[in-house]
């Protein structure tokens, strides 16, 4: 399924500057992109650009002193703008995770499209062993109670005093 989502990205969604981060090129949804035709289980969150992933992009483009160097883990990437942004401001090691397989293939054309590595893991790593990283980005994964009560006990268990 990836190759076949990998093309109808580049086909059918517009490569453009992202909104409030026009350092970063994205394939983002418009109104004759045709999502509907691919009859997906899961809502294409990785095809718009949200908010919180939006300005933590912003953030660590602004502030590159935040992620330069470390090691940066997205949680709940989408199209994988923040962990472009992090790579884009010097990051040492990037890892963009979603549960949508579609989401990491999306990453996968956005990091190309912007001449990035970015490193991918699909699947839900709340409960399991993750990556080691400096910084753990999560923008908007807390619009549902169950998935926010769990983000919750993950980060208290990652937690590092400062």
């Amino acid at each position: 399924m990836t190759a076949g989502i990998s093309r109808f990205i580049r086909s059918n969604l517009a490569l453009q500057l992202a909104p409030l981060v026009p350092e970063v090129k994205l394939y983002l949804a418009h109104p004759g992109s045709g999502l509907s035709r691919l009859a997906l289980n899961e809502t294409p969150y990785w095809a718009y650009l949200w908010p919180g992933g939006a300005l933590l992009a912003r953030y660590f483009l602004d502030r590159p002193q935040t992620v330069r160097g470390k090691s940066v883990l997205d949680i709940g990437t989408g199209g994988g703008v923040a962990a472009i942004a992090a790579a884009k401001a010097g990051a040492r090691h990037v890892v963009a995770n979603d549960i949508d397989a579609n989401a990491i293939a999306a990453v996968a054309l956005n990091a190309e499209a912007n001449g990035l590595a970015v490193e991918t893991i699909c699947g839900d790593i709340l409960d399991s062993g993750i990556p080691d990283a400096d910084l753990i980005a999560i923008g908007d994964l807390f619009y549902h109670e169950d998935v926010a009560i769990r983000l919750k006990a993950f980060a208290s268990r990652r937690a590092r005093p400062f």
